[in-house]
């Protein structure tokens, strides 16, 4: 925590965006992907660490096998909404 309070807002952020995208990292070198990165499944322990929650919708690999889909539409991806009937037609 004693580096993190010598460093600015900005620095503080894109370090805990390094570190969140190093763990998404370390989960794909394994085959899993998480399929529902929010603010709310980033737990921020008592050091500082941010560590991925909520693997609930993950998959291994590319796997396309009766997926379950779902998430929270705010967070969702445009192809992940489409598949599920949550951006209308037109807009499509």
């Amino acid at each position: 925590l004693d580096s993190l309070k010598q460093r600015t807002h900005i620095e503080v952020v894109l370090w805990l965006g390094v570190q969140i995208a190093s763990g998404l990292s370390h989960a794909h070198e394994r085959g899993i992907l998480h399929r529902d990165l929010k603010p709310a499944n980033i737990l921020i322990a008592d050091d500082g660490t941010p560590m991925l929650l909520d693997f609930n919708l993950s998959v291994r690999g590319n796997s396309h096998e009766k997926e379950r889909v779902g998430g929270t539409p705010y967070y969702m991806a445009p192809e992940q909404l489409r598949a599920v009937g949550k951006i209308p037609e037109e807009e499509r």
